[in-house]
């Protein structure tokens, strides 16, 4: 199983200067800086579906392990949302959750609620926020946020039962959007924190 695998220290990012190995060409240097982030499935399975409780026991072995060597690890678990059981409804979206309370997890948000901010309000869709206690992450307890040890959030990318927004998120604009958000508010976070 893939939690129990890893018996050597796991680098989650890395940054810094690369040198490509061929020769330069017009706009393309050896030289390049670059950042990474390594990311680790906690549900690899695609044939059935995993309880929420093990993903989060995958993802506080992730963190356990990478705190022995001195590194951290963040939990983000990406969700596309429903308003029915079925019809099709007006209800839209992008939105990120953490647990109840002020905690670790709240920073790690607004990096990614600045983001979604950022990437989607150009192209007219809407980033859902909940400003009732400062912040713009909407906060329930989730069994894969509390239950997990790291920094932990949870996104919405739209409904699943708005037809606009199936035909964004089935769209290449709609999947890059969804990707460059994940990507930009991780590495902001990133950035932030360390």
């Amino acid at each position: 199983k893939m939690y129990g695998e890893a018996t050597q220290p796991v680098k989650l990012y890395y940054n810094g200067t690369m040198y490509r190995y061929e020769r330069p060409q017009s706009g393309r240097f050896r030289e390049f800086y670059q950042y990474g982030v390594e990311v680790f499935d906690v549900v690899p399975e695609e044939i059935e579906d995993i309880p929420l409780t093990p993903r989060a026991n995958r993802a506080n072995y992730r963190y356990r392990e990478a705190k022995a060597n001195g590194q951290t690890c963040l939990f983000v678990s990406v969700h596309v949302n429903a308003a029915s059981n079925g019809d099709w409804k007006n209800a839209t979206g992008w939105s990120v959750w953490t647990t109840k309370g002020k905690t670790k997890s709240d920073d790690f948000a607004e990096c990614m609620a600045n983001a979604a901010i950022e990437i989607l309000t150009p192209l007219g869709k809407k980033v859902r926020m909940d400003m009732t206690d400062g912040d713009k992450d909407y906060e329930e307890n989730f069994t894969v946020l509390y239950k997990t040890q790291c920094p932990a959030i949870l996104t919405e990318s739209f409904f699943q039962d708005n037809k606009d927004d199936v035909e964004f998120l089935l769209s290449e604009k709609g999947k890059k959007a969804i990707v460059d958000i994940h990507v930009k508010g991780i590495l902001d976070y990133i950035k932030k924190m360390w």
